[in-house]
């Protein structure tokens, strides 16, 4: 008997299990419900000059129109070159100008010497209108989701340590510090501190929501990490709606995200309590006592009383083989240098093209609504379609298929875009729509074949490797898009990204459905289901029948002689 027989016998779906699923649906909603937080407390409202006190005391008085002939007095017309439209400039006033200097006297301009006036709603503030991150330091708006950005990477970096030091201590520290690091956010003082605070809250986001994944992969049957995955999937589409309706009822920047952080950690408290070790990795670490303990409450908590203990214990020592030194090192030589380096090196390319598709269709596409907080809970709507028709692809066709046909329609709706005239919105939208929902559902293949073909004490370090290189095309996005944003070429290197990672899926990663995650590395060779190797294998046997065929045909001619 090994783990995966172990788990069998003590039920796979019985009440311990949909109690951790419910545990495992609460703790992946933080994620969602604060990942894009930026677009709200980012938010730069309309904005001019401020001036002089006596003048603002007048336009406070004024009506409409006369407040708009007071404001062009005092501050120089700009004309937008995109749209054609000319008003008074949001970042530039006249210099020393009076009520008695003459209208036609012309004056020099200068930057908001008095600061900044904002158009918000009465209780309504942001933090970029707060910190003044417009005009000469709107730079600091891009700063702080790069920050949001290079956090992730390196918390992909940090997930490995998972394999070290286990998946329920990882989730408790990096949970909590997730929770405090959005607390702390809204504490920032300045700038600098708004930005390195943003960082620090992504860096251990990913961590623990990637350990929420690993562990319903570890703990749950084959016949329902699908369903399962998928439930997970949806929810961070659910939780983006939620941070939405968060924004529009608490338009505060400060009490926003303490709100979210507050929602977060009573979301979070079930996976304090319960959030379990997995037992692949109490195995595999040799930690044998612990791991039959565990299957004994999983065994009475699910009604089963014939738990074989002595079995299971002498069976885990045989099973634990493997060194215990899973450094995040160890954890890349023994992936890249035992016959599997090809089929990571393909999943974090398609981890690679998945994440700079998404993020520049998120970016760069027409917005669905005018209204931010409307666009927001569309955005997080429009990704709950594309994830019940990649897991009904994923249990009929299988992983490979499904990404592969998947990063097609991706590639060929980003090709098409830039044929489309800039008046048509309808087909860019619904194109838009298909790019954004087949990325989505392609992030979650990326997920699920990640935490399937890797073993168990790997595991963690390939979701490190690969996430952290689908940060990096994250990154990219907006570089490659900002260069030529109006032209073709950007549309259709994604698509050439995007076409080719489908191929190289199809061909070189194994079909993983309906069978059991490998604990070890020779469970993984053991798994050929490639369609390129077989494939290749065809083509082989092909060329030696016909080789085969003259030699047998020249035989019988001399025999018949």
């Amino acid at each position: 008997m090994d783990s995966n027989k172990a788990l069998d016998q003590v039920g796979r779906w019985g009440y311990y299990q949909k109690r951790l699923f419910l545990v495992l649906v609460l703790t992946t909603l933080p994620d969602g419900l604060t990942s894009l937080h930026f677009r709200f407390t980012n938010l730069v409202p309309s904005h001019r000059c401020l001036l002089s006190e006596d003048v603002e005391k007048d336009l406070a008085k004024d009506t409409t129109e006369a407040a708009a002939e007071t404001l062009r007095f005092f501050i120089p017309a700009e004309t937008d070159e995109a749209t054609n439209i000319t008003s008074i400039s949001q970042c530039d006033m006249f210099t020393n100008r009076t009520y008695s200097t003459h209208e036609k006297y012309q004056l020099s301009t200068t930057n908001c010497r008095k600061g900044m006036y904002y158009y918000l709603s009465p209780h309504h503030t942001t933090a970029a209108a707060e910190f003044s991150m417009v005009c000469d330091k709107d730079w600091l708006v891009a700063l702080s989701v790069a920050a949001d950005q290079i956090g992730l990477l390196c918390g992909s970096l940090l997930s490995g340590l998972a394999d070290r030091f286990g998946r329920r201590v990882s989730f408790l520290v990096s949970s909590t510090c997730f929770v405090t690091g959005v607390f702390c956010i809204s504490l920032s003082w300045n700038p600098a501190a708004y930005v390195v605070f943003n960082f620090a809250t992504a860096l251990f986001r990913i961590v623990s929501y990637g350990n929420a994944f690993v562990l319903a992969t570890e703990m749950m049957s084959p016949s329902l990490r699908n369903a399962i995955g998928t439930s997970l999937s949806l929810m961070y589409g659910v939780s983006i709606c939620l941070c939405a309706v968060f924004a529009y009822f608490i338009r505060e920047w400060r009490w926003f995200l303490r709100s979210l952080s507050g929602a977060s950690l009573v979301l979070l408290i079930p996976g304090f309590c319960l959030f379990p070790e997995s037992v692949k990795w109490l195995v595999q670490r040799g930690r044998q006592t612990d791991a039959v303990k565990l299957l004994q409450k999983i065994s009475k908590a699910n009604g089963y009383r014939s738990f074989n203990k002595e079995s299971m214990g002498s069976l885990t020592l045989q099973e634990a083989k493997e060194s215990t030194n899973s450094s995040c090192l160890v954890g890349f030589k023994t992936l890249f240098c035992s016959g599997i380096g090809m089929r990571c090196i393909v999943l974090a390319y398609a981890w690679f093209s998945s994440s700079l598709a998404y993020s520049a269709i998120s970016i760069f596409s027409v917005s669905f609504n005018k209204d931010i907080y409307v666009n927001m809970v569309l955005v997080g709507l429009s990704e709950v379609p594309a994830i019940p028709l990649c897991w009904y692809s994923l249990k009929t066709l299988g992983r490979p298929v499904t990404m592969c046909y998947f990063m097609l329609i991706a590639g060929i709706s980003s090709g098409i875009l830039p044929f489309l005239h800039e008046d048509n919105w309808t087909a860019k939208t619904i194109l838009s729509v298909f790019g954004k929902g087949s990325m989505s559902a392609t992030f979650y293949c990326c997920y699920i074949i990640t935490f399937e073909i890797a073993p168990t004490l790997q595991r963690g370090t390939l979701f490190s490797y690969c996430s952290g290189i689908g940060r990096i095309g994250s990154i990219t996005a907006p570089f490659i898009m900002y260069k030529n944003p109006d032209g073709a070429v950007p549309y259709w290197v994604i698509a050439g990204l995007s076409v080719t990672s489908g191929i190289l899926s199809l061909l070189f990663l194994p079909e993983t459905k309906a069978i059991h995650v490998p604990d070890t590395i020779e469970e993984c060779r053991k798994n050929d289901r490639i369609i390129g190797s077989q494939c290749y294998k065809w083509f082989i046997s092909k060329a030696a029948n016909k080789a085969e065929k003259p030699q047998e045909s020249k035989y019988l001619l001399e025999r018949t002689e």
